[in-house]
């Protein structure tokens, strides 16, 4: 099935603005507010927990496991998906803490 072409119908104004966005969305993967934060994520071959500062998270493409000692490769699609994580985590605190029945307790 075809896609419609409905980018050519949109304003140009439009076009711009999605563009712009979806630019800020890639450059938003490795989140710089996340720079200082300690990340963890699981070694995939024994499970034992790995912590990194965002910052060097971002610049790593490989680590050494505490817990069996391997090299272990980490991609930029699992970088992106810690971050995420952390990112929703960080979302959540914010609505909690924003949230009248919570900052009652």
């Amino acid at each position: 099935m075809a896609q419609p072409d409905w980018h050519l119908h949109c304003p140009i104004e439009s076009r711009q603005s999605v563009a712009t966005a979806l630019a800020k969305e890639m450059e938003m993967g490795l989140a710089q507010d996340l720079s200082d934060v300690a990340l963890t994520f699981d070694c995939p071959g024994c499970s034992h927990p790995a912590v990194r500062k965002g910052s060097a998270l971002r610049t790593i493409a490989h680590f050494r496991c505490d817990g069996c000692n391997a090299k272990v490769r980490i991609t930029y699609p699992q970088k992106l998906a810690i971050f995420e994580k952390y990112r929703l985590i960080a979302a959540q605190g914010a609505l909690r803490c924003d949230d009248p029945e919570t900052r009652r307790q």
